[in-house]
């Protein structure tokens, strides 16, 4: 009896391995096809406006117009390069390079927003940095992907039009970061899962362009900058993410 038991366990497992890497099988080739897509469409647009602009003569309004274009294309193209590199760090257990320094809050809200802002956003970015925020122990770039991953997140996924605030505030020997939207919201079967590398949901899988890497690649850059993350939401209301990052508290604190 036990030699059996022992058999059908392991005939479950056998199954259960099998069955996990189809799965797995079937997500490497949805993601190479999803890759494929993200990355020709900066790229067509690179080629396209560069060609104009090396061969036609142009006034100069449109040359400033084709060129930023250009800038907000190659901008695409890196983010999307550079989760790339950060989720093959993730999965050889590599922590991603980072250049610690003292990072002023104010400054990078606003760099971030003016990023969206001059790419033409479709939703109003609020900003807010009360007065006695401190700088953040952080690698400025990493900070800058992180906003600009959770602030692309929040465009995306909610109606155009619609605000998305951005706030920090500080509590203790942490700043408290905060991105709000007011889309739809996430499903609670899907909130547990939303940071897992690939992983997309159901009902947006279809209808809405991206390669389930940004949140994975937002979680990995805040931990590994001695942060944590976690998020909120509510269907119909919308979503909430919040993570905290170590303050350099003996510096000259800013305000927006």
């Amino acid at each position: 009896l036990e030699a059996c038991r022992l058999t059908a366990r392991q005939r479950r497992f056998a199954e259960e391995l099998a069955e996990k890497v189809r799965e797995a099988a079937a997500m490497k080739t949805a993601f190479v096809a999803l890759a494929s897509h993200e990355l020709r469409t900066p790229l067509t647009a690179l080629l396209g406006f560069s060609e104009l602009l090396a061969c036609r003569p142009l006034p100069p309004d449109e040359v400033r117009r084709q060129a930023g274009v250009i800038r907000r294309e190659a901008r695409r193209l890196t983010r999307l390069i550079d989760d790339f590199l950060d989720l093959a760090r993730l999965e050889r257990g590599v922590p991603p390079p980072l250049r610690m320094t003292a990072v002023p809050v104010a400054a990078a809200l606003q760099e971030v927003a003016e990023l969206f802002r001059h790419a033409g956003a479709t939703h109003p970015l609020i900003v807010e940095c009360p007065e006695g925020v401190p700088p953040v122990r952080a690698d400025a770039h990493a900070l800058e992907r992180i906003l600009a991953n959770l602030i692309a997140n929040a465009t995306k996924y909610s109606p155009a039009g619609r605000p998305v605030a951005v706030r920090a505030t500080a509590a203790g020997a942490a700043v408290v970061f905060v991105v709000d939207d007011q889309g739809p919201g996430i499903p609670p079967e899907v909130l547990p899962r939303i940071f897992d590398p690939y992983y997309r949901a159901p009902a947006t899988a279809n209808t809405t362009a991206g390669l389930g890497l940004g949140l994975a690649v937002v979680k990995t850059l805040v931990e590994a900058q001695g942060g944590t993350i976690g998020v909120e939401s509510e269907r119909g209301r919308g979503t909430r993410v919040t993570f905290r990052l170590p303050a350099f508290l003996d510096l000259p604190r800013t305000r927006v």
